[in-house]
């Protein structure tokens, strides 16, 4: 969600610190990872609230992860294809650009999801799906 791998990491150690301390609030009856990624999605909405009224978004670079490969050429184009992906994410609504962050790279199950967003299976699933068809509108935009 905030683009940077430090930001993320200041972001996951301080909910971390937050669970621990507020787990008597923790409802031990429901799993606890959607409880966990709640607090780290609240922090980095928090977060996101506070660089955007300091900088835009635009401003923001994108920590786009290392390739290692023995081909350069395939680390490269590999590179660009991650970048365009990144570029497209940006694109998005922030409700549908988070649902594709949850499934694809959290790879949180629909059910998981309506537990972290406080919505139902089924809204997950549209949402989803309307979310799949911007990202790739925003992806043949590019080309």
């Amino acid at each position: 969600m905030v683009r940077n791998a430090t930001d993320a990491e200041d972001i996951i150690q301080e909910a971390v610190m937050r669970a621990y301390t507020n787990i008597s609030r923790y409802d031990s009856s429901r799993p606890f990872y959607p409880w966990l990624l709640t607090i780290g999605r609240n922090l980095a909405r928090n977060f996101l609230s506070r660089r955007n009224s300091r900088e835009s978004s635009a401003e923001v670079p994108l920590d786009i992860p290392e390739i290692h490969s023995s081909n350069p050429e395939l680390s490269a184009i590999k590179r660009e294809e991650i970048r365009s992906l990144y570029k497209a994410l940006e694109e998005l609504s922030p409700e549908h650009r988070q649902i594709i962050e949850l499934k694809h790279f959290q790879e949180c199950s629909y059910n998981e999801i309506s537990e972290i967003l406080s919505i139902p299976r089924g809204t997950v699933m549209s949402r989803l799906y309307y979310a799949r068809k911007q990202l790739q509108a925003a992806l043949e935009s590019q080309e």
